[in-house]
């Protein structure tokens, strides 16, 4: 049933892009047809010959500009065939189960990613090797983090807080 809806429903996104293509070219023609007329009442006009050339000129341009339409359109057409092939491969990804594969292993690391941080940043203190090992990268209070040359310090002040408060 999904095929045939899709199915169903480019052919109807490629009918309207004909009528739009179609209506396209009947306009380019038409302000083609109306700047040849102009052209033409403007040599009636004079006939000197410098009015002759710059006609001429102005019906290069014109055609330089029709060709430069006609690429256009080509490369818009190119966009919509890449797109519809893009589209169907996303559906035959989504529908084939590697998309449900590929989220669970997305989800799997990122909960890794996070519980790994979650557990190097929520104890209080936390003891490290050395100052450019993942624990003391990933701390984001550094100043909670003993390292070994405070190994010493630490103990002699836990101890003095514990003579306090005897």
């Amino acid at each position: 049933m999904g095929d045939e809806t899709l199915g169903a429903f480019f052919r109807e996104a490629d009918a309207i892009a004909q009528r739009i293509r179609e209506w396209n070219e009947y306009r380019l023609e038409q302000e083609i047809a109306a700047k040849k007329r102009t052209l033409d009442i403007q040599v009636e006009k004079t006939s000197d010959a410098k009015a002759v050339k710059l006609a001429y000129q102005k019906l290069e341009k014109l055609q330089a500009w029709n060709e430069a339409q006609k690429t256009r359109k080509q490369l818009l057409e190119q966009r919509s065939e890449q797109f519809k092939s893009n589209v169907f491969w996303f559906g035959q990804w989504l529908g084939s189960g590697l998309s449900g594969v590929f989220v669970y292993l997305t989800t799997a690391a990122m909960a890794a990613v996070a519980s790994l941080a979650l557990g190097i940043n929520l104890p209080s203190i936390i003891a490290c090797k050395n100052d450019t090992g993942i624990c003391y990268q990933l701390r984001l209070n550094k100043s909670s983090v003993v390292l070994p040359h405070q190994v010493e310090q630490v103990l002699k002040e836990y101890e003095r807080s514990k003579k306090r408060n005897r």
